[in-house]
């Protein structure tokens, strides 16, 4: 296109599909928030029935199991990294 005939319409069209293309990219499909919020629940019950119920001195050990997804993050992060291909701005 020409500058002559870039009209403003042409630009606010322009402008949005750079922002739509921007949003598309950084678009995730929150499979580790929800794996988080799993994990926090069954965290937090585990150690509410050990604590109340069998009150058990070391209910709080439970959380060490977040450090096996904390693991398990890293790994999908660096595969997730890995598959990532170059792009261009417009791309």
């Amino acid at each position: 296109m020409n500058e002559e005939n870039f009209d403003p319409k042409q630009s606010l069209l322009l402008i949005e599909s750079m922002i739509n293309r921007a949003k598309d990219k950084f678009a995730e499909d929150g499979s580790m928030y929800l794996l988080w919020g799993w994990v926090v629940f069954v965290c937090s019950l585990t150690q509410f029935v050990l604590m109340h119920f069998f009150k058990y001195p070391y209910h709080y050990i439970v959380w060490f199991a977040s450090w096996i997804i904390v693991i398990y993050q890293l790994v999908y992060i660096r595969k997730k990294i890995k598959r990532r291909r170059v792009r261009t701005y417009t791309g």
